[in-house]
């Protein structure tokens, strides 16, 4: 079997005794396929099933992966069979980490308007400089010299993250 396009949809999450909780539908290659719920008490999910024909398949492409494996505290490799249980937990952490960088990405863009933003593209932080008014309203000659100064300070890896820059006139 090809790898399944896997989605959650109507997903709510809450905190629980053992992390975060989560209950949702899962839709495999577009077929409303389960609802799950993980109560976050150390179990395992629990799966409501609404096409069952859709669910062994999914379940079957799952036993079919190669296994889970770790370091153990002990020092020793593990290894699980590949379960469901991973794979929507995969998805789930990938569709919370794509989350998190639209927030981020939201968050930075309202800097823009006075502030000079820089950092390391994919990074969890950045650096600013704040201006006490928009920086269209800062001459066009004075914001390119700041611009120019902070751009010879850039770290390695760093460049500037400001998307306004062109519409304002400015080179770097």
């Amino acid at each position: 079997m090809k790898k399944p396009v896997i989605e959650l949809k109507k997903v709510k999450t809450f905190r629980g005794m053992e992390g975060t909780g989560l209950n949702a539908d899962v839709y495999v290659n577009g077929v409303k396929t389960c609802m799950i719920i993980d109560d976050a008490t150390g179990g395992d999910m629990q799966y409501e099933v609404y096409n069952q024909k859709a669910f062994d398949a999914f379940k079957a492409y799952a036993a079919s992966l190669p296994p889970e494996k770790w370091k153990g505290d002990d020092g020793k490799q593990h290894t699980i069979p590949q379960s469901i249980d991973f794979l929507i937990d995969d998805v789930f952490n990938a569709m919370m980490a794509e989350k998190e960088k639209e927030r981020f990405t939201k968050s930075i863009a309202k800097k823009f308007i006075n502030h000079i933003v820089f950092g390391i593209p994919g990074a969890d932080g950045y650096r600013y400089v704040k201006f006490n008014r928009p920086l269209n309203e800062i001459p066009k000659a004075k914001l390119q010299e700041m611009v120019d100064k902070y751009k010879a300070k850039l770290g390695k890896g760093e460049s500037f993250f400001n998307t306004n820059f062109k519409q304002l006139g400015i080179n770097i």
